[in-house]
C-alpha cells in the first residue's frame, strides 16, 4: 500500500477528513481460488479479487459505471462491483456485504432501489435484456432485494 496505507497515528485521532486519502480494506472472503474484498479509497469503494492460481489482483473500476455510483440516494458507500458481462444488467457486488459459501459461490444482494435506478439511467439497454430481467423494470424501491448467486471458477479450471 506504500503511501496509501492509513497512518497509525490517524487511526485514533478522530480526524475523518483524512480518512478518504488512504486505502481501507474490509469485507474479505475466500474461495478455493480467490480472495475477494472491498477496498475504499477516495470517494469510491471497489470490489477486488486476488486469483491465487494466476497470482493476479484485479480491482473493479469500470469507468462506464462510475456515474451509477455518483450522487446516489444511498446512505452508505456503494462498491464498484463486477460488470455484468452476461446480460449487461446491474453491476454485481455493489454492496460491501457479500459472502462466499462452501460451494465456491459468490452471494450478493442488489437492493430494489438500485435496480430501479439502473432502469432509469439505462432506458436504451432495457430492450436488449432477456425477458426474465425486463420484468424487474416494474420494481418498486421498497420491494425485496434481489439475491445473486454466482459460481466462481475453481482452482482446477
Amino acid at each position: 500500500m506504500a503511501d496509501l496505507l492509513f497512518p497509525y497515528h490517524l487511526r485514533t485521532s478522530g480526524n475523518l477528513s483524512e480518512y478518504s486519502k488512504y486505502f481501507q480494506i474490509s469485507t474479505m472472503h475466500e474461495s478455493s481460488r480467490f480472495l475477494i474484498f472491498s477496498l475504499s479509497i477516495g470517494d469510491f469503494c471497489h470490489l477486488v479479487y486476488y486469483d491465487k492460481v494466476k497470482k493476479e489482483t484485479m480491482v473493479c473500476n469500470t469507468p462506464s459505471d462510475l456515474e451509477f455510483y455518483k450522487n446516489n440516494e444511498f446512505s452508505k458507500t456503494r462498491c464498484i462491483g463486477f460488470s455484468n458481462d452476461l446480460d449487461q444488467f446491474v453491476p454485481i457486488g455493489t454492496d460491501k456485504n457479500f459472502y462466499i459459501n462452501s460451494n465456491d459461490e459468490f452471494v450478493a444482494v442488489i437492493p430494489a432501489v438500485e435496480i430501479k435506478r439502473w432502469f432509469k439511467m439505462n432506458p436504451d439497454k432495457e430492450a436488449s435484456l432477456p425477458e426474465h430481467l425486463r420484468t424487474f423494470g416494474d420494481i418498486k424501491e421498497e420491494d425485496n432485494p434481489v439475491i445473486i448467486v454466482a459460481r466462481l471458477k475453481n482452482a482446477g479450471k
